[in-house]
């Protein structure tokens, strides 16, 4: 059988490999965070349920096109610092982390890192 372990309450953000190396990026993850499955985008479900009429083919258009666009600002050396509501995507030096918001956080995690 296979069982489903849960080893942090923490959000954690990964970013793609393959936009890493597309872009000449560095991402690190904490080591404390252990590696987690990761769902791709789903343009069909994103254009169903967020966008008056938008098909699947212009939501994975745009955000390809707007993800690719953030790589190539990070990758030129300049700083980039998102909110995407749930927490800041940062790009300083090559390097780039996802940040989130504090309140997304168990207050738990918050005392043990001090936060």
């Amino acid at each position: 059988g296979s069982s489903i372990c849960v080893h942090s309450t923490r959000p954690q953000a990964t970013i793609s490999e393959h936009f890493l190396r597309q872009h000449d990026l560095k991402f690190r993850r904490p080591p404390e965070i252990p590696e987690s499955k990761c769902e791709e985008m789903n343009h069909f479900k994103v254009a169903f349920k967020y966008s008056d009429g938008l098909s699947k083919e212009a939501i994975s258009s745009g955000t390809k096109r707007l993800i690719n666009k953030i790589g190539d600002v990070i990758r030129s050396g300049e700083e980039v610092d998102i909110w995407f509501g749930i927490g800041r995507l940062v790009g300083k030096g090559r390097h780039v982390a996802f940040i989130f918001n504090t309140s997304y956080i168990p207050e738990s995690m918050l005392q043990a890192y001090n936060l």
